[in-house]
């Protein structure tokens, strides 16, 4: 099961993850991710993906969004 099949079963609104190719699923379908920066996981992500660099801008990002 894609990972973007699991959120939406489980009513997931965000998702934070680090694996570019979850990352990509999810986001690619319409479920807006936060992942963290990573050696493994460079690339241009797409625009409901965010970048974050530590847990203080995951909450900063995650209140954004709860807004």
């Amino acid at each position: 099961m894609k990972k973007s099949a699991m959120c939406r079963t489980l009513n997931a609104k965000l998702i934070i993850e680090d694996d570019l190719m979850h990352v990509l699923d999810c986001a690619n379908s319409g479920i807006p991710v936060l992942t963290y920066d990573k050696p493994w996981n460079q690339g241009i992500l797409p625009n409901n993906a965010t970048r974050v660099f530590d847990w203080r801008q995951v909450i900063n990002e995650v209140g954004k969004f709860a807004k």
